[in-house]
Order: structure tokens, then sequence, then C-alpha cells
């Protein structure tokens, strides 16, 4: 009979040799720590360790092993170096040059390859870290050097409007903190009943945002409407006064051609055979305010060869017919019409302008009137027109109340001429009747006044406007340049809205959006100025080198 083989166990020679393996409470049972397989080794001791690695099971976890890193290596070090920091910094700059420049998140994936692999290998800004960036460091920045201006204002004005995207009502709100309602000088937004009552500023009906919010601050507000609407508003009721309703005529050619190919052939060979370029036409908008001036161009670029087109339609649209062959006037008030426009559009770029203050709008509204009076008083305007412009101001149909004149005292802020106490005086009483918490020092004023008049003298004057220095460059005069001058930047919002918030871009929240407009009016500049401002903010790149903004 032959002696029983003796069991093998796990030995300490065993472990050295293979330290992946360890025992169980079995002790001839061991475990693979690399593959997580239980397997005895009584039979054979190390022979049968050695074939567990020859298995199939135990080579493919240790493949796998090797083509993945380690879970640890995605997540950022404490460490806060200069490498650190360089990479914070581009970083940052990069998510700010996305949100510029209208890129989608979605482009950083590939651009953040294409720096890894022609520049930096350690440059990691994606789709996901830039959101990030954007949302939880960029936005609260911009919002924290807000709330530090607003501490230190002592007068703010209000923008609003609203907009609609698909189901969403977008609506800007200004929260009550900083004390700032009894900052609070001025309301501005477009001239629509449901944010003024109309053009007498009363009533109590549809939402009347300007009567609820004087009810909520203890002063006197004054109310601003969008001067640039003003404008447009003057000009289209004014053309529609016409005999000509210049609006159709411009976009039932525009609608005409639009799409068709076939039609836009045809007049092509019209503009070869009356040696005339030919251009694509433009339509307008009743919301575009500078949209109508190179419509009407246009037309009477191609008026010739469009009157000829139309003649050899059999089936010309009535209308065109009408304007072309039974009003011989038609090209007349054409011109007209466009002559008035060039005025308006001139004056409507003029206070668009982003750094525009509002004594330099009421002056710009009084311009075209001026000019208007003129070419009345010439007989410019034919007599038809003045007959019915002056029936609709008797019957009260036009307001010639300009909605400016109530702030005339405040002209000399501009600079333009030598200071004289007696309009500072009258600006001071404009300022206690509609803010009756100031406690400026009258005597104390005076006196500023008169170093004033001993730097801004006529030689100084002079310079500033060959130099054509604007306001706030040649000083600070906080209340005055406070009033808000028009409504363009919150319009001007919404018109950056609808170019991020695309219909490709359906899984943009919000909350992303609202980080987005954040960052991109609020910081503003170019991605240099962007650079410079935060190359040294330690805090900041802090922020975004850690983990902390994916929280």
């Amino acid at each position: 009979m032959p002696p029983a083989r003796r069991n093998c166990k796990f030995t300490k020679k065993l472990s050295q040799e293979f330290p992946f393996i360890k025992s169980t409470k079995f002790g001839d049972e061991v475990t693979c720590t690399k593959c997580q397989s239980t397997f005895s080794i009584t039979s054979g001791g190390r022979r049968d360790i050695t074939r567990h690695l020859a298995c199939e099971k135990h080579k493919k976890h240790i493949n796998a092993a090797a083509s993945s890193s380690v879970l640890t290596n995605y997540y950022r070090n404490d460490i806060y170096g200069t490498c650190e920091k360089k990479l914070a910094i581009s970083e940052a700059l990069f998510a700010y040059h996305a949100v510029a420049h209208n890129h989608s998140f979605r482009s950083m994936d590939c651009t953040s390859k294409i720096i890894q692999k022609r520049f930096e290998n350690k440059f990691s800004c994606a789709r996901t870290k830039s959101e990030a960036i954007i949302k939880r460091v960029l936005a609260p920045f911009a919002f924290d050097a807000l709330t530090q201006e607003l501490e230190t204002s002592h007068f703010v004005s209000i923008f609003s409007d609203a907009s609609d995207h698909k189901d969403i009502k977008l609506f800007p709100t200004l929260l009550d903190k900083n004390n700032l309602k009894n900052k609070l000088v001025a309301y501005c937004a477009d001239n629509a009943n449901t944010n003024f009552g109309g053009v007498s500023k009363k009533g109590n009906k549809n939402v009347l945002v300007f009567n609820k919010l004087k009810q909520n601050v203890p002063q006197k507000l004054i109310d601003i409407g969008c001067a640039a609407h003003i404008i447009h508003n003057t000009l289209q009721t004014a053309a529609d006064l016409l005999p000509v309703d210049v609006d159709s005529v411009i976009n039932k050619k525009y609608s005409h051609f639009y799409i068709f190919t076939v039609r836009i052939e045809s007049l092509k060979t019209f503009c070869e055979e009356a040696e005339t370029d030919y251009h694509k036409l433009l339509s307008t908008s009743k919301t575009r305010w500078l949209s109508l001036r190179p419509a009407i161009e246009r037309i009477l670029q191609l008026y010739a060869p469009l009157k000829s087109y139309f003649l050899s339609l059999e089936k010309c649209p009535a209308y065109l017919s009408t304007f072309f062959f039974s009003n011989n006037a038609s090209e007349i008030w054409l011109k007209f019409v466009h002559c008035q426009a060039s005025l308006f559009s001139s004056t409507i770029k003029m206070i668009e302008n982003y750094k525009c203050t509002v004594t330099e709008v009421a002056k710009a509204i009084n311009n075209p009137i001026s000019k208007l009076e003129a070419r009345l008083d010439q007989t410019f305007i034919p007599l038809i027109i003045r007959t019915d412009l002056t029936k609709l101001t008797e019957e009260g149909e036009i307001n010639k109340e300009c909605q400016f004149s109530d702030i005339g005292c405040l002209e000399w802020t501009d600079l333009n001429q030598c200071v004289e106490w007696e309009n500072v005086q009258k600006t001071l009483e404009f300022i206690s009747e509609h803010f009756t918490a100031n406690d400026i020092d009258e005597s104390a004023l005076f006196d500023e006044v008169t170093l004033i008049k001993n730097y801004a003298t006529e030689q100084k004057i002079k310079e500033w406007q060959e130099m054509k220095t604007p306001i706030d460059l040649r000083w600070l005069l906080e209340f005055a340049l406070c009033l808000p001058a028009t409504n363009a930047p919150t319009e001007r919002v919404f018109s950056i809205i609808n170019n991020v918030w695309t219909p490709e871009k359906s899984q943009l929240t919000v909350e992303t959006l609202k980080a987005m407009i954040v960052v991109r009016c609020n910081l503003g500049g170019s991605c240099e100025e962007f650079l410079l401002k935060i190359q040294d903010n330690s805090g900041l790149l802090k922020k975004v080198h850690s983990a902390e903004k994916y929280i």
C-alpha cells in the first residue's frame, strides 16, 4: 500500500515569490488579488499557482489592468505651484474664449486634444471642465465684482426687458440686497404700456413695472424709456401717413424673390440690360430700428430693373403693380423716406453707443427735431404731409413733449462749456426733488464747483472737443452718468441670448446660459484683456485648478 500524499500549504516562501497571492482561512486555499480567483493548492503547491497564472481568466485581467489607468490619476492633486498656475490661467482663458466667441462647449473637446498634442500635454479643458469653470468660477467672480461696485455706488438705475425662448420666459431681475432700494434713482425699459402705462405714465392696468417699483422705494424715481424706440416709432408713424406703404413695398418685393432662384436669375437679366449691378434685396422689421434705410436704398439701386421685371410678369402682384404703374410718384416717395431715414439712423447709432450718457441722448433727441423743423420751415416736406401732422397735433394724436425735457438741468455735465454755479444749483434742486435721501453739502458743493471752473477752462474744454474726449473721461459725475441713456443694452443682451441659444444647442440649461451671459456681459473685453485681468488673481486661479468647481 503506497504512502498517503502530504497536502501542500501556502508557505511564507510562496507569499514572497507571489505577493499578489493571499492565503485564506483555509490553509490549502489561496486568492489571487489580480483576478479575484480562489483556488486550491493542496495537490501541487507552487505548481498549482503557476498553472493558475497560465489560465485565460488571469491573463484577461492582467491585460485589462495594463490598458487602464488608476482612477486617482484623473483627480487634481492639492499641490498648487508655478506649473499648476500656468495651466489654470490657460484653462480659464480658453473657457472664457469659448463663451466670448460663441463656441459650443462641445468644441472644447477637440480644442483640448489639439493643445495637448501640439503644445501642452497636461492641458485639459474639455466640455465638462469648461462649463464648470464658467458656472462655478467665472460667473461668481463676475457677480462678486458687480457686488463690490454696487456697495461703493451711491446711485444705481435699473434696466429691464423680457424675452421668450420657446416655453421659457426670460426676465432679468435685480435682487433686494446691498441696500439697492435706497440707491435707486431711475428705471429704464422700452416704452410698452406694461412698463410705464402709456405716454401719460398713468394707469393701474397690466403689469406697470414702473408704478410697482415706485411703491417699493422711498424716493422719487426718474422714468426713462428707450430713446431708440422713440425715434424708430416717430419715423414709422410719419411713414404711415404717406400715400405709399413703404413697409409693404419692401417686404412684398423681398418675399417675391426670397428663395426663388428662377425669379432672381430673371431679375439679374433685367439688371444687365439696364447696366445696373445686381444686389440682393433686403427685408425690414418693425422691431429692428436700423433696417429700414438700407432696405429702401437697395430698392432705389434696382428701381429700373425691378420696374421692368414686374412689367414683364403676366400675373404681377396687384399691390406692386399699383406701386410701379399706377402711382407715378412712387420712386419720389421712396427717396423722401430714405432721406428722412438717414437722419433718424444716424441718431439711433449715436444713442446706441455703449458709453452714451443721458445728457447726450437728450441732445440727440433734440437734434433731429430742430433739423425737421428747419426742413418744415423751408417747405422741404410737402404740404399734404405738413397739414396731416398739424391736424394730428391739434387732435392730440402726437405728443410733441420730449421725454428727456425734464433733465435739461443736467446739460452742463457734458463739459462742453464752462461750469456756472447757477446751472449746478438747478441740478441740485432736481436731485433733491427726486432723491430726498441725499446729504449733499451745498457749501462744499459750491467750493468744488469753484475748483472745477479753475480746471475746466475754455482752453481745456477746447482740447477735449478737439480730441473728442468722452464725458466719462472728463470727470466722474455719478448721478448724471448713472441715469440710463437708452434700453439698447438690455435689448443687446437678448440678441446675444438668441445667438447663443440656438436650436442646435438643445441641451443648454438656463443655469448654464445665465452663467455664460453674466461672464460675457459683465467681464467683457477681449481675450487678451481677460488674461491681464486674471493672471495675478491667485484666488480665482486656485478655484480653476481645484476640483471644487464640479461640486
